[in-house]
């Protein structure tokens, strides 16, 4: 992958991964991903990590896992929350709300 396209992926995916934060989980005012706060899988997973933080509180963290394919973002593929996290949303808790 070339670095203007990973760079345009990573952009994309930092994106879409605070929309789907917030979105999807109570009280979440700020969503914080660090400059460096991505990891792209091997190639045969297929797959860009973003991890960042909630309401300015470093102890409240997130990773949010991306599928990729043909160097294009698709579905989020898992979600892991760090600490006190806050709750998801009632009306996330089965589904993903966008």
């Amino acid at each position: 992958m070339t670095q203007n396209k990973e760079e345009k992926l990573v952009t994309e995916a930092k994106m879409k991964a605070e929309i789907y934060v917030k979105n999807n989980y109570e009280g979440i005012k700020e969503v914080t991903i660090p400059k460096d706060g991505y990891f792209f899988y091997p190639d045969d997973l297929g797959g860009i990590s973003i991890n960042g933080y909630v309401n300015g509180n470093k102890n409240l963290t997130f990773s949010v896992d991306f599928q990729t394919n043909d160097n294009q973002l698709g579905a989020v593929g898992s979600v892991m929350e760090i600490g006190e996290f806050p709750q998801r949303k009632e009306e996330c808790e089965n589904k993903d709300c966008d």
